[in-house]
């Protein structure tokens, strides 16, 4: 039968974890083995790992806005109060008002991390028990506040700013109403 420990641990990986099947030549299946073990890994973690390594390559050239240069403009409500042109080092930002509650930038130039964090203040919460949910909603499969801000504008419950894009129309005073309107 197993010990308790044993059938534990079965009900648990039954529960929170999903065979793949690999088919593979004998001769692969050694060369995995052999890379593995150079590696520390069981072959399982090696082959695992390698996947996400393979996954993650792709969801960043998905979401290669974080790399590249790039221009919006921030709205509150109709008043246009700032034009971010986000170059891959740092970020300048002509303020057309100093008001806190319609200002979201703290200076005119400002490194290019530091949007990141800004813009991440926009976004949901990357801990939250649906995020996977939030992001496949809006078309994207990995936590990139970049990506999130561009689907959204940048919308939150907090406030009236919103963002339009270089290259685009969005009515985000009009949005702004129907979020509100739920």
């Amino acid at each position: 039968m197993g010990t308790a420990a044993t059938k534990a641990k079965n009900k648990y990986n039954k529960n929170n974890y999903d065979r793949v099947n690999l088919v593979v030549t004998p001769e692969f299946k050694e060369q995995i083995k052999k890379e593995a073990s150079r590696k520390g890994e069981s072959v399982n973690s090696y082959i695992s790992n390698a996947l996400k390594n393979t996954m993650g390559k792709q969801s960043q050239s998905e979401n290669v806005s974080a790399l590249e240069s790039f221009r919006f403009s921030v709205f509150y409500n109709e008043e246009l109060v700032a034009d971010v042109d986000a170059g891959q080092k740092e970020v300048l930002v002509r303020r057309y008002t100093l008001h806190p509650g319609k200002q979201i930038f703290y200076a005119d130039v400002i490194p290019r991390y530091k949007l990141g964090e800004i813009l991440a203040l926009r976004c949901w919460d990357k801990d939250r028990a649906d995020i996977q949910d939030c992001l496949s909603n809006i078309g994207l499969s990995s936590y990139d506040p970049y990506a999130i801000c561009k689907k959204t504008h940048g919308i939150t419950y907090a406030d009236r700013i919103w963002f339009r894009y270089e290259g685009e129309f969005f009515d985000g005073v009009k949005a702004l109403e129907e979020l509100t309107n739920v």
